[in-house]
């Protein structure tokens, strides 16, 4: 949901309140402003976090999900490598 507000805590606080339809989601910050709330990132579906909330699965989902283009990157760089010789 776009919100387009100034990051403060009173505005984090108030969309975090359990049980608001803000609550279960990310807040993406830009510079100064919360661009959106309640928007939803990769989820990890590793075991280990399976009893979870949605929250919680998404901060593993994108470590991961970052972690796999991290390795996938550098895998490319060095094919790149191999083949320039």
């Amino acid at each position: 949901m776009k919100i387009e507000g100034v990051v403060s805590s009173e505005l984090l606080i108030n969309i975090f309140i359990p049980k608001i339809p803000l609550h279960d989601g990310a807040c993406i910050i830009r510079g100064n402003r919360i661009a959106a709330a309640a928007c939803f990132l990769p989820l990890s579906v590793s075991e280990v976090v399976q009893e979870l909330g949605s929250r919680h699965k998404a901060d593993v989902g994108i470590t991961e999900y970052s972690d796999f283009k991290l390795k996938m990157k550098g895998l490319l760089n060095l094919m790149l490598l191999i083949l320039k010789q």
